[in-house]
């Protein structure tokens, strides 16, 4: 069994729908993999910056009527039965990570604050 946490920049449409998120940080077991990259202006865009969407504040920002929205996915993957488990993550209205994220995911983020916060 592997547990893989994924960072990725979700765009939502105007019809609802999420579009193909935008993986930029992949976490297998506890350890980071390499070839990762932090998107440019990562703190001020989807941390620092919120919106509200049905009556509730998220963090990221609208362009043409998408919302732009960080989030972590976590998947629970077996060899025999592929994904068993998938589970959301989103930043609370403060943008902090919600709680009960293992602390190598919380040390991954804070690493994406230093080197996104351009």
């Amino acid at each position: 069994m592997a547990i893989y946490y994924e960072f990725q920049l979700e765009v939502t449409n105007n019809e609802g729908s999420i579009e193909d998120p935008n993986v930029f940080l992949v976490i297998q077991n506890g350890k980071v993999l390499p070839d990762n990259w932090i998107p440019y202006n990562f703190v001020k865009d989807y941390v620092n910056s919120s919106f509200e969407d049905d009556g509730s504040i998220k963090k990221g920002f609208i362009t043409n009527n998408e919302l732009h929205e960080f989030a972590i996915m976590k998947m629970v993957i077996t060899e025999d039965e592929g994904c068993v488990d998938r589970e959301y993550f989103y930043l609370n209205e403060d943008g902090s990570l919600p709680n009960g994220l293992p602390l190598y995911v919380q040390k991954a983020f804070n690493k994406c604050l230093m080197k996104g916060a351009r």
